[in-house]
C-alpha cells in the first residue's frame, strides 16, 4: 500500500483541485510522469501480490487516464470568419531593450 499511496494522493489532489498553494501548483506540471509512475506502482503491487494495493493502483491509474485523456484526444477547431490576429510580446527589461529593433519587429508583424 505504501507504493501506491503517493500516487493516489497526487491523483486525488489533482482530481479535486486542491493544488492552490506552493509546492503543489508547479508539481501538477508533472502529472503525466506521475501517471507513468502509478503504472509502475501497479506492476509492483501485482508482483508482490498485494491485492488491496493493486486494486487501489488500478483505480489510481484509471483516474490518471481520465485526467489525461484530454491531452491525447483532439477536437477540430471550429471554422471562424474574420481577420487573423497576430500578437507580439516583448520583455522590455526595465527599459533596456533597443526600441528601434522592437519597432522593426512590430512593423514586420503587421
Amino acid at each position: 500500500m505504501v507504493v501506491v499511496a503517493p500516487f493516489a494522493a497526487f491523483v486525488l489532489i489533482r482530481l479535486f483541485g486542491l493544488d492552490h498553494f506552493w509546492p503543489l501548483i508547479p508539481a501538477m506540471a508533472f502529472t503525466p510522469w506521475v501517471a507513468l509512475g502509478s503504472v509502475a506502482a501497479l506492476v509492483v503491487a501485482g508482483l508482490l501480490r498485494a491485492w488491496p494495493a493493486a486494486a487501489g493502483a488500478v483505480v489510481t491509474v484509471l483516474l490518471f487516464a481520465l485526467l489525461l485523456a484530454g491531452r491525447v484526444t483532439t477536437d477540430d477547431q471550429p471554422v471562424t470568419g474574420g481577420r487573423e490576429l497576430t500578437i507580439v510580446s516583448q520583455n522590455m527589461l526595465a527599459g533596456g531593450a533597443n526600441v528601434q529593433q522592437l519597432m522593426a519587429i512590430v512593423r514586420r508583424s503587421d
